[in-house]
């Protein structure tokens, strides 16, 4: 996908754009935690001109898979955003969002300054997919994670290494978990 756009492409009366993002042009935005189940990221964006700014509503949506962060167990997620982004002269927040375009008054949108005569659309696509996408995925809110010393799943049920040796700098966190969950 082409991300810079001249300005004078972008009619008044709004410019559509519908496109795959190959998974190949995302793997630089985001941790290898994350891979495709499908081939890419579906971006829908409707843009507007007014006067010197421009205005646009993106949609993104993708079917991702990830390895947990705690388990390390394959899951999926489905990605949908909807945001706002309106780029304006250095200075001003001057852009009248048109009709074409519904903004959420709770989630006001993201301003980028306009530099020249075109757009960069890979910032603003790149920060909310980077918003989009969680730090640290886990399959679950009550996953328990790997123990540290035999690698088994407390997902499936406790362990029985406790005869091997803890590492001295989790064995602290260990007393800690055991006197938590008595």
């Amino acid at each position: 996908m082409d991300w810079v756009l001249a300005l004078d492409r972008i009619p008044e009366s709004g410019l559509d754009i519908e496109a795959r993002v190959p998974y190949s042009e995302l793997k630089d935005l985001v941790t290898e935690q994350w891979r495709p189940l499908d081939d890419a990221l579906e971006l829908s964006l409707h843009l507007e001109r007014h006067g010197k700014g421009v205005s646009g509503q993106w949609r993104l949506s993708a079917h991702l898979s990830f390895a947990c962060s705690r388990c390390a167990e394959e899951c999926e997620f489905e990605l949908e955003r909807e945001f706002a982004v309106a780029w304006a002269p250095e200075g001003t927040n001057e852009v009248a969002f048109g009709e074409g375009l519904e903004v959420d008054p709770e989630l006001p949108p993201e301003w980028y300054p306009l530099e020249g005569e075109a757009i960069d659309l890979q910032l603003p696509f790149r920060d909310e997919l980077a918003m989009a996408l969680p730090e640290y995925p886990r399959c679950s809110e009550e996953c328990k994670g790997l123990c540290p010393t035999c690698g088994k799943n407390w997902n499936e049920g406790p362990c029985t290494c406790q005869a091997h040796p803890v590492d001295p700098r989790l064995g602290k966190l260990l007393d800690l978990k055991i006197k938590v969950e008595r």
